[in-house]
């Protein structure tokens, strides 16, 4: 993929943005938003600095429900262990129909998994057959059996629990629908499941029947056959691109108008750089009069850079190392300074690099100074 300037990308994405908003036909509406999240894939190593604070985001918003269904899970399975056991032991299972059948063969498969973790909809793949069997043991008259799975009022203990994860998620959920790392999230899934690329189950669990209907959608679009869409909402997806993109251009523009040299060498007679915003770019001093004038200058300034930086170099040194180079005295006894730092500058400039490379003129200290603002 070319590596674009951040100038560029922002230009592109609020193209992309204003074409998908000013859209009036829904199913074209969603493709122009998959266009405007395959540029966000295309530069995710140039968007790394912006997008990285809502990665840390999502992971510190969840975190308070993740611990919820960690504490769930790590109570749930000592009582579900004995659950099972007493109702192989007292031939509860014998006793039991499809149904019933099903929800004990859950819990054995989900205890010898040794799982820890899981998202609500896996919470309820838990609780709910736990419960199932619970309420088997009540139909049989054999509650006695499970007194030390109930409290006092006959409850069960894990209800409570998991109410703790019910009302963790629906807090979390809230809070997400607001936030900058969802909008990016649903534009990323909706990106992915248009455009049916792989990804690994970040965007789709693969289990579940609304992503079963979300990737039917997307599909739908991709292939132009639906004019008409059930579950996808573009008022929600219209929200999700203008939150995300007024945090996004504005972050750009700040790391645009902070332009420095991440990496520069010297290499067959031309300056290589990689700037900040992730552009490569280089710097000839070919002239077209065909001589090296511009070449032998600066590379006496890089040189001196290199070892002194931001010091200037007097103009007495400087021509003396012109003579070593093979600069004679007429040249540098008339306007060969003046005239070949004008045309070195007329380069940066050409190149767009005036904001990270200058040579200026220290009156106090008598000598040339070649700046390159760097990142370190």
């Amino acid at each position: 993929m070319e590596t674009k300037s951040v100038k560029i990308i922002i230009a592109d994405l609020q193209s992309k943005y204003n074409s998908a908003t000013s859209e009036k036909n829904e199913q074209r509406f969603f493709l122009k938003l998959t266009s405007y999240g395959k540029d966000l894939i295309d530069h995710q190593d140039e968007l790394e600095g912006v997008l990285i604070p809502l990665f840390k985001e999502a992971e510190e918003m969840i975190s308070d429900y993740k611990k919820h269904c960690e504490e769930f899970i790590k109570a749930w399975k000592p009582y579900a262990k004995d659950l099972i056991e007493k109702a192989q032991k007292l031939d509860v299972v014998k006793q039991l129909d499809y149904e019933p059948t099903y929800y004990y063969s859950t819990i054995n498969e989900l205890l010898k998994s040794g799982k820890s973790e899981g998202h609500y909809m896996e919470v309820d793949n838990y609780y709910f057959p736990y419960m199932k069997i619970v309420y088997l043991f009540e139909d049989l008259a054999k509650k006695s059996h499970i007194k030390n799975h109930l409290d006092e009022e006959g409850n069960i203990l894990l209800f409570y629990p998991y109410q703790n994860i019910t009302g963790s998620w629906e807090g979390y959920k809230s809070i997400r629908g607001i936030s900058v790392w969802w909008a990016h999230y649903q534009i990323m899934r909706a990106t992915h499941g248009i455009l049916r690329l792989k990804d690994d189950g970040q965007y789709f669990s693969g289990d579940t029947g609304i992503d079963d209907l979300y990737r039917y959608e997307f599909k739908q679009i991709q292939l132009g056959e639906k004019s008409e869409l059930g579950i996808l909402r573009r008022q929600d997806f219209q929200e999700y691109l203008e939150r995300f993109h007024n945090y996004l251009i504005p972050r750009l523009e700040e790391t645009k108008e902070k332009p420095s040299v991440l990496s520069i060498k010297f290499e067959n007679d031309a300056l290589f750089l990689k700037l900040n915003d992730r552009t490569d770019t280089s710097l000839d001093f070919t002239s077209m009069r065909g001589n090296n004038d511009m070449l032998i200058l600066f590379k006496i300034y890089f040189a001196h850079w290199q070892k002194h930086k931001d010091e200037p170099l007097p103009s007495s040194e400087l021509k003396i190392r012109l003579q070593s180079a093979g600069i004679d005295q007429e040249q540098l006894q008339g306007n060969f300074l003046s005239t070949t730092n004008s045309n070195i500058r007329k380069k940066i400039v050409g190149r767009h690099l005036e904001d990270v490379i200058t040579i200026t003129y220290d009156k106090q200290q008598k000598g040339y100074s070649l700046k390159i603002i760097t990142s370190n």
